[in-house]
């Protein structure tokens, strides 16, 4: 598996959320049980349409002021903000684009990120809740010096652990949290009442009827939002690869087995085999 660093992600942008109704606005909106949300505990959570689909996701952790950070992907910060100014009316919440004051880092251990260079500036350091395996996060003001393969060594390493990020390799629109395996990365939740979009993802999980799944691909030269097919139709897409390896989220009721040649799974017309993240919880239908 790729190693990865200490590394600052400069592909991701830090929201700041305040105010007295700031707890309740994201409990009644968001995906993640704020509940469980603390200084000392981080949530992993989507903002979805009315219809169930992703329209934003991201990390979130608390302050000891009360108050919340987000990370999540730098291009969509102002969207989301706009889209939270909508629903947040009159309610006291302000939210503050940091993403020029403030950046996201990354490192497989806790006391990486409290480093010497990063220890006066740290503002919050959290485990990812995905995942042990994605290590530690800390949003710290100013930026840290990493080496410049850093950020592709880190997506690297996500990559082989098959943990999929919507907007770096998929992109928004279509997806479901169950298509991207939310549901298996603590990042739904089922049993704090309502928030937008939940009623169909309740749905989708009591009935079991999710198929899309991410799955880890293996060949040489995969490229990035390609189409995957078997037997002659389209069953999936990749995401973000290294070129030998690609996240890719697939129709497994139409995942051919790996000693099936008649119907055998390829990208751009070139030979794929495709495995189960370590950590899935779901697997290939009978």
């Amino acid at each position: 598996m790729a190693e990865f660093t200490v590394c600052t992600l400069s592909d991701r942008g830090v929201v700041r959320l305040i105010g007295d109704d700031v707890e309740p606005l994201l409990q009644r909106l968001i995906t993640t049980d704020m509940d469980q949300v603390s200084p000392e505990n981080a949530g992993f959570g989507a903002l979805l349409t009315p219809q169930g689909k992703i329209l934003f996701d991201f990390l979130i952790i608390g302050d000891r002021n009360g108050g919340y950070w987000v990370d999540m992907p730098r291009p969509i910060v102002a969207d989301f903000i706009k889209r939270m100014a909508l629903y947040k009316l009159r309610a006291d919440v302000t939210l503050t684009d940091c993403s020029t004051s403030h950046q996201v880092c990354v490192s497989p251990t806790r006391e990486d990120l409290g480093r010497e260079d990063l220890r006066d500036t740290s503002t919050v350091t959290f485990a990812d809740p995905r995942s042990p395996a994605l290590g530690f996060r800390a949003i710290v003001e100013g930026q840290a010096d990493t080496p410049p393969d850093a950020l592709e060594a880190w997506h690297n390493h996500r990559i082989a652990l098959g943990i999929p990020e919507v907007f770096s390799d998929f992109g928004y629109g279509d997806l479901f949290p169950h298509d991207v395996a939310m549901d298996h990365l603590n990042g739904l939740v089922f049993d704090k009442g309502c928030y937008v979009g939940q009623e169909v993802v309740s749905r989708m999980e009591h009935r079991g009827t999710a198929r899309k799944r991410p799955v880890v691909l293996s060949g040489t030269g995969l490229e990035g939002r390609a189409t995957l097919s078997s037997g002659g139709k389209t069953i999936g897409t990749t995401g973000l690869t290294d070129g030998n390896k690609a996240i890719a989220i697939v129709r497994l009721d139409r995942l051919p087995d790996s000693t099936d040649t008649e119907t055998a799974l390829t990208c751009n017309d070139v030979p794929v085999t495709a495995d189960l993240p370590d950590w899935a919880g779901y697997g290939r239908p009978e």
